[in-house]
């Protein structure tokens, strides 16, 4: 019986060793794959902040030449453009950010730099047009309602560059925007091929400007990913080129500047002879 016993205690020893000897190896092995996975994290996060340092530094660097903070000594260019932002629709009133944006545009045209204003923002919706209300606020300033074309479909800095060359076929370009945004503007538009300057509004302390710079920072990220694909705005359409008359970016655009292979169709209407004398319930009907 004590052999017996002696045995077994035995085993239990030899069971609970092996077990004690088995966490531990687990334990060493599970803290050489965690350390080996911060590592690995840590590398990666090393990298992805010094690519994000890196794109900041590659955006400033090559476009910091092609501005200018005097507007007669920028270059003569086909059109100036006003970016957009908030406006107040119920007032008609642009926002502050965006009162800086037209002034310095304009002193841009009135300095005779450009002939043509182009104003691109967001008209997406009904009951928000920052387009018109830009255009309205040059028009009081004196700008003819002719030198200002509306791009309505300017939903982001990408799309206002890639359609100024495509829509309104502009080749060189006077950049109005605030400080921290025009290097990310420059940088866009010379990637698409446009020959673009800037004349940057100072930087004031606007509503959520801390907001915005972070935003700046990550939306440079993807200006040079968008650059590098060449991504295509999700609106494009006829081309209306920059050297003509803003009148036909109107919402409702002067007939007499159509051209009559662009206007509607009329529709034609065939009738039975017999509907003439009120004895047909359902004519046909056929749209030409």
């Amino acid at each position: 019986m004590k052999n017996f016993i002696s045995r077994y205690v035995g085993r239990v020893k030899n069971f609970l060793t092996r077990f004690r000897d088995g966490a531990r190896d687990k334990i060493k092995n599970t803290k050489k794959h965690t350390k080996r996975l911060l590592i690995s994290v840590c590398a990666l996060l090393a990298l992805g902040i010094a690519v994000f340092i890196g794109i900041q530094i590659l955006v400033v660097a090559s476009t910091a030449k092609y501005i200018t903070n005097d507007p007669h000594a920028a270059p003569e260019c086909d059109a100036v453009m006003v970016l957009g932002a908030r406006v107040y629709n119920s007032s008609g009133r642009p926002s502050a950010m965006l009162k800086d944006r037209l002034d310095y545009g304009y002193e841009l045209y009135a300095a005779g730099r450009a002939p043509k204003i182009l104003v691109s923002g967001d008209h997406g919706r009904k009951n928000y047009d920052e387009v018109n209300v830009m255009r309205q606020y040059l028009m009081d300033l004196g700008v003819p309602r002719e030198d200002i074309f509306m791009d309505h479909a300017g939903f982001n800095t990408y799309d206002s560059m890639y359609r100024a060359r495509d829509i309104f076929q502009v080749e060189r370009l006077l950049i109005s925007t605030q400080e921290f945004h025009i290097n990310r503007a420059l940088y866009i538009a010379r990637g698409l091929g446009v020959e673009a300057y800037g004349y940057p509004c100072e930087d004031k302390p606007y509503y959520r400007m801390f907001r915005q710079n972070l935003r700046e920072s990550f939306a440079r990220v993807k200006a040079v990913w968008d650059v590098a694909i060449k991504r295509q705005p999700k609106f494009l359409g006829d081309a209306i080129p920059i050297s003509g008359d803003g009148r036909l970016t109107d919402d409702d655009p002067p007939k007499e500047l159509l051209d009559p292979s662009e206007e509607p169709e009329p529709v034609v209407v065939d009738l039975p002879a017999d509907y003439l004398f009120g004895r047909t319930e359902n004519p046909e009907v056929n749209r030409g």
